[in-house]
């Protein structure tokens, strides 16, 4: 909850503001004033609270113990990528969750706090722009590659065509079945979901690296503005096709579709 808040709210405030480092905080003001410091160490004592309540009565890791299970876990799904199916996905999803991570809290903390834009919002880029950070770099690429590979030769990873597959499939189903099965209503709005967060997330931070700010970010703006009247637009020309009239009958000119084909 805390950080949907936070990047969402930040998220935002770009847009609607152009705000920058920390007013781009949502609820700043309050934040900053006594009542919104005094809930906001309540907050910590209470998260404090539960994860100390875990340790002491064992249902939470200590941070040792999650480094020491993280260890063996990875060390496992490299030994078994050609023998377990779910062993290369493990990896590839571990993999992706950890550069990710790492690039979106570093962009955002060099941005918001270091007041660095562009190019310069990643992480440690004097490291990766050496020679050391390119070798780093390289290796990383092909250890997941030989993932890749092994899964697929082996079988236990599908392939592109594969992947294709079951996702038509499961959209097949989930749709013929959402009327009836509230897991197919809520895999559809997952995927969805996902879909748009990949779209809006990638687009915008390409945009933003672009030199664009605000709602400039916004991927593919012009064809997002003249959306709904594309639509309207092709509601009445299939209405038009269904009652055999002709929209020139009606006077209507032709509406120009060059953000759509942009798009």
């Amino acid at each position: 909850v805390s950080v949907v808040y936070l990047v969402a709210g930040m998220y935002i405030n770009h847009l609607k503001t152009g705000a920058t480092s920390w007013q781009a905080i949502p609820h700043i003001e309050f934040w900053s004033s006594p009542n919104g410091l005094l809930a906001l160490v309540l907050y910590l004592l209470v998260m404090l609270c539960i994860i100390l309540a875990g340790w002491f009565s064992g249902k939470l890791e200590t941070p040792e113990a999650f480094v020491g299970q993280f260890e063996h876990d990875t060390e496992w799904n490299v030994e078994h990528v050609e023998v377990n199916p779910g062993t290369p996905w493990a990896l590839l999803q571990g993999g992706f969750v950890v550069v990710a991570g790492y690039l979106m809290l570093g962009m955002a903390y060099m941005h918001f706090v270091q007041g660095q834009s562009g190019i310069r919002m990643i992480p440690n880029l004097e490291f990766w722009t050496s020679a050391g950070g390119a070798v780093v770099a390289a290796l990383t690429m092909l250890f997941f590659l030989w993932v890749v590979f092994a899964g697929w030769t082996a079988g236990t990873l599908r392939t592109p065509v594969g992947w294709a597959e079951k996702f038509t499939h499961d959209t097949e189903w989930n749709i013929a079945h959402a009327a009836d099965d509230r897991g197919a209503s809520l895999n559809l709005l997952t995927g969805l979901g996902w879909v748009a967060l990949l779209y809006f997330g990638v687009g915008g931070l390409l945009n933003f690296l672009a030199g664009y700010r605000g709602a400039e970010i916004v991927p593919n703006l012009a064809f997002w503005i003249a959306y709904p009247a594309l639509v309207a637009d092709g509601i009445y020309v299939t209405r038009q096709l269904l009652l055999g009239e002709s929209r020139a009958a009606k006077g209507m000119a032709n509406a120009s579709h060059e953000t759509f084909s942009t798009f």
